[in-house]
């Protein structure tokens, strides 16, 4: 497979551990395999050879993959960071921020965003609770 340093580095920019852990994060959050492969670095090719040795069922073309609520993400660990970084990044609007605790994409950020904006503030701090600190 043709992952360079450089595709490393990017994957290390936005968060995972390795090429091959960024492309399964972002293929199952529904990122499209041309997105993947802009942002990474590495051809469409690579890309789907790293989905086939772990094991990853392909789309169907045109298909997106199941989307995660915010209460879901919060619940499976997936938000990581300081709870009070977190709560200011929703509260804010941050899409930046929110994008590195989520480990997602802008549109993702942005969808999650809205989703803290009708929770009550019980509700939010209930999620707040399960956070998973870095």
């Amino acid at each position: 497979m043709g992952i360079n340093l450089r595709a490393l580095e990017k994957a290390a920019l936005l968060g995972y551990a390795s090429v091959p852990e960024a492309v399964i994060r972002l293929y199952e959050e529904g990122v499209p395999v041309s997105n993947i492969s802009s942002q990474l670095g590495v051809s469409r090719s690579t890309i789907y050879a790293i989905l086939k040795r772990a094991g990853v069922k392909p789309r169907r073309p045109g298909g997106r993959a199941r989307t995660y609520s915010l209460k879901e993400r919060f619940l499976d660990g997936t938000v990581t960071g300081p709870p009070e970084e977190i709560r200011k990044a929703f509260d804010e609007g941050s899409v930046y921020l929110v994008r590195i605790f989520c480990r997602c994409g802008q549109s993702t950020a942005k969808r999650l965003i809205k989703e803290w904006r009708m929770l009550t503030p019980e509700e939010r701090d209930e999620l707040i609770r399960c956070t998973n600190p870095a």
